[in-house]
């Protein structure tokens, strides 16, 4: 009974959150512009694309790309997968820009900390005093060494 009740559960969020974008190309590597004394932990594919309101509706479309960061770059039509250095608590903000036809779209990405996220989430299942406590924890123990450093997906939306 229970499996039943965790399959309906998994369903619902998956319908809820969304068919996940289709890339067909190759993931992009990145290119290192500048020498970096940073200590390069890994790289994360981050998908990356693009949709165009059309009514009271958003249509996936192919835009031209490019990202920027201090010491690398990368340019790409969406979507597409982008392999994005993590340099833990020193990775790079992200500055994305598109363009279709003559209209051009600038998002911005901050990388988070990954471990202090889900020490707060972790406190969710216990309801309203899991969430405080797991918060009051997550607040007192800040941005560690070993924690691991992440960015989300960009969705560019023209409008």
């Amino acid at each position: 009974m229970y499996k039943n009740i965790i399959l309906g559960f998994s369903a619902a969020f998956l319908v809820a959150c969304g068919n996940p974008v289709e890339v067909t190309q190759p993931p992009v590597n990145v290119t290192h512009t500048q020498s970096t004394k940073k200590n390069l932990q890994r790289y994360q594919p981050v998908t990356i694309s693009s949709r165009v309101k059309e009514g009271k509706n958003n249509k996936l479309t192919a835009a031209q790309c490019q990202l920027q960061a201090d010491t690398f770059r990368a340019a790409f039509t969406t979507p597409a997968i982008v392999r994005i250095p993590i340099y833990g608590v020193s990775s790079e903000h992200l500055l994305v820009t598109c363009k279709i036809g003559n209209r051009s779209k600038t998002v911005t990405r901050e990388p988070y900390n990954e471990t202090l996220a889900n020490v707060r989430s972790s406190g969710s299942g216990g309801g309203l005093i899991g969430a405080i406590v797991a918060s009051g924890i997550a607040a007192g123990r800040g941005n560690r060494k070993g924690d691991t450093w992440a960015y989300q997906d960009i969705q560019v939306d023209f409008k």
